[in-house]
């Protein structure tokens, strides 16, 4: 397993991978800078402003984010098709989970759609860009017709998922949630470091519960068509979900440090929902 990882490593277009980044940021404050009255006004705090010391600490979690995806993109570690990682669409479905998972967290929050939106479009404008310059180097290599064509064998391959690993894997995703904000573990310091009365909590708990598990819903069908190509076998799932995992806790710290969140808040918000991930990918694996 050592070996593949290193082979993805080495794999890596660490040039696309620069490039990317430095996208990603230039992405970030611009839009931060242009929009920072709205965002402040979405976040509940008006005066806040991101000091460029924050958009730096925020570049570099995005490139570990964008290293992580650079691994996870490369066809020879688990033996998926070769031309879909080559068109960048993988890279698309993992900022479309991270979004959704993170609309799971606001939910809680008590966040609406502006905060989500604001936060979330750069994300995936700057994934789009990643796909762009990581697909590039590959197009011209394609056979005639699949530059301008490409239909994903959906149908043959979903008809291999193992569906009980999905809900078994959504299941488990929220007994975990329950369990991790629960005041035995992380509910109390969780609400500390948000600004949440238990008043507000109990008004709006039914609403956030239905939003959040509606998010979680559709970023578990995403991962299962994600899965459905990349994961073949325990080891594919090992190797999987844990990248995944990585993106979405980068750039969940991202937003965190924007924020002016500690990294309490930062653990607790991202490594819930990366358990899950692991889990489903390792389950994945297992069970087809």
């Amino acid at each position: 397993m050592v070996e593949i990882i290193l082979q993805g490593l080495e794999s890596i277009d660490f040039v696309a991978l620069a490039l990317a980044v430095l996208v990603f940021v230039s992405i970030q404050v611009i839009w931060y800078k242009a929009l920072s009255k709205h965002w402040a006004l979405a976040l509940g705090q008006p005066s806040r402003r991101i000091p460029l010391t924050a958009f730096a600490l925020g570049g570099a979690l995005a490139a570990v984010g964008l290293l992580h995806v650079g691994v996870l993109i490369n066809p020879e570690m688990t033996g998926y098709d070769q031309t879909i990682a080559k068109l960048g669409i993988f890279v698309l479905i993992m900022g479309l989970t991270h979004s959704l998972l993170s609309a799971m967290n606001y939910a809680y929050e008590g966040h609406g759609v502006r905060l989500w939106l604001l936060n979330e479009l750069p994300i995936l404008m700057g994934l789009v860009v990643y796909a762009v310059i990581h697909s590039q180097r590959y197009i011209a290599t394609l056979e005639p017709g699949m530059q301008t064509v490409f239909v994903f064998p959906l149908a043959k391959l979903l008809g291999k998922v193992p569906w009980l690993a999905l809900v078994i894997a959504f299941i488990f995703h929220q007994a975990l949630g329950a369990l991790w904000y629960s005041k035995r573990m992380f509910g109390q310091i969780w609400m500390q470091e948000m600004g949440i009365t238990p008043e507000h909590t109990q008004r709006s708990f039914g609403k956030a519960l239905a939003l959040g598990m509606t998010f979680s819903a559709l970023a578990f069908l995403l991962l299962t068509v994600f899965f459905a190509f990349t994961v073949h076998g325990w080891i594919g799932g090992m190797l999987v979900g844990p990248p995944i995992a990585m993106l979405h806790a980068t750039l969940v710290g991202m937003h965190c440090v924007y924020e002016g969140r500690s990294l309490k808040a930062w653990f607790i918000k991202a490594v819930y929902p990366g358990i899950s991930i692991a889990a489903f990918a390792l389950l994945f694996g297992l069970m087809r």
